[in-house]
């Protein structure tokens, strides 16, 4: 169970179709969406202002999320790895932004966008197996013989699919 609490008596809103791994902590005037992931060690802090992820959005691992007051902090874009968006700063809809602080550098294109599309898709079903089947449990201490590995079907890594259409 994430760590979730109110703040000034407002309480996060998960969805019951999103999944919000364990280890995420969401605080006060936090709305998570239908079918959203969130990803471990995740930080959504609407302590000022909302934070909205919104429906199939995704917010990765250790990501922090935080706004000003009155202000609504929404998911909606590709952030790169590391990239730091300044308070006040607006990065529109299918743009790429990179970055401290981050800039948009580009619009994505059509198969970027199809790209993100999928990946989404993906990351929906993984909010749907993470609450069926995630759970607690104690490490193994040596790799089982014909250790099976995830499979997923009709998913292609994106460097793969890069290559493909380049």
């Amino acid at each position: 169970m994430p760590k979730v609490y109110a703040i000034d008596g407002i309480t996060p809103v998960v969805h019951p179709s999103a999944f919000v791994h364990p280890s995420a902590v969401l605080i006060g005037d936090v709305i998570v969406g239908p079918r959203a992931y969130i990803g471990p060690c995740a930080c959504l802090r609407g302590d000022f202002g909302r934070i909205v992820v919104e429906e199939g959005a995704n917010t990765q691992d250790t990501c922090m999320l935080h706004g000003f007051p009155g202000k609504d902090t929404v998911v909606d874009a590709v952030l790169a790895a590391l990239a730091f968006v300044r308070a006040e700063d607006t990065i529109p809809a299918r743009s790429l932004a990179l970055g401290i602080p981050a800039k948009v550098v580009r619009a994505l294109s059509a198969q970027e966008l199809r790209w993100k599309k999928d990946n989404m898709r993906l990351y929906q079903q993984l909010a749907v197996r993470s609450a069926r089947t995630m759970e607690p449990v104690e490490a193994l201490t040596e790799i089982e013989k014909g250790r099976k590995r995830i499979d997923i079907p009709g998913a292609v890594p994106l460097s793969e699919l890069k290559k493909k259409h380049a």
